[in-house]
């Protein structure tokens, strides 16, 4: 199906509805760094979020006005414009990168990871000497390879998902 004239994601929800979900994410994403919400959510407010930065950035009174304005937290719009707009300052934008979760139990809904550039723990940076590109790692996303790389608990015993219990189970023994 072809999108022409498609201009925004409506997330199922009323204006007034949508715009209070995007303005949590958004203080949300700007008070922890990163956050796990569904892709459309994600992409939806990936652009809501850079031009937070952007009016952080100019450094005037309007633009001060406007993150305070958007943004629900006074010390989370304090941190925006004192911590995260000074990290940007030499970059024209893309400040938010999405990175692929998996899916969500319930509903098998798709769920991503937006974060803002230049944290510590940002998914871009090498994990044990590897890059997490896909044409070097074929395919396997960051946050696998960030799992792979957590030493394994071996005294626990692993769970077999979908596993039939056996009748020694059943009767307790």
């Amino acid at each position: 199906m072809v999108s022409h004239r498609f201009i925004y994601r409506k997330l199922g929800r009323d204006p007034a509805h949508r715009r209070n979900l995007l303005r949590n994410l958004v203080t949300q994403l700007a008070k922890h760094d990163r956050i796990l919400t569904t892709l459309a959510k994600a992409k939806a407010m990936r652009s809501w979020a850079e031009k937070i930065v952007t009016y952080a950035k100019k450094k005037t009174i309007r633009g001060d006005n406007v993150v305070r304005g958007f943004i629900y937290e006074r010390e989370v719009a304090q941190k925006m414009m004192q911590e995260i707009a000074p990290r940007f300052q030499d970059r024209p934008g893309g400040y938010t990168r999405i990175v692929k979760a998996g899916s969500r139990f319930g509903d098998s809904a798709p769920l991503a990871y937006i974060e803002y550039l230049g944290h510590p723990n940002e998914f871009g940076k090498r994990l044990n000497g590897m890059a997490p590109h896909k044409h070097i790692t074929n395919g396997v996303s960051p946050l696998t390879l960030r799992a792979l790389a957590q030493p394994f608990d071996l005294s626990v015993e692993p769970r077999i998902l979908n596993e039939k219990p056996s009748k020694e189970k059943l009767q307790g023994k």
